[in-house]
């Protein structure tokens, strides 16, 4: 699955491989500036307007249902 993100304030894409994040799936794709997204990976913007990736503070199965 594809996502696109604008996620370059606070992350390099070394630190983004195999990193747990909370994101919505099961959404139908949507073109954003020509690329093709799957996934809605979820975030907050911080003071500086910058993206912060939201995390599970613990251990959970990959996939698991948001509620």
């Amino acid at each position: 699955m594809n996502s696109s993100a604008q996620l370059t304030g606070h992350y390099a894409k070394k630190d983004l491989v195999n990193k747990r994040v909370v994101a919505v799936t099961n959404i139908p794709p949507k073109r954003i500036a020509g690329f093709i997204c799957e996934v809605l990976v979820l975030g907050v913007t911080d003071s500086h307007g910058e993206i912060v990736l939201l995390e599970s503070d613990r251990p959970v199965p990959a996939g698991a249902r948001i509620h």
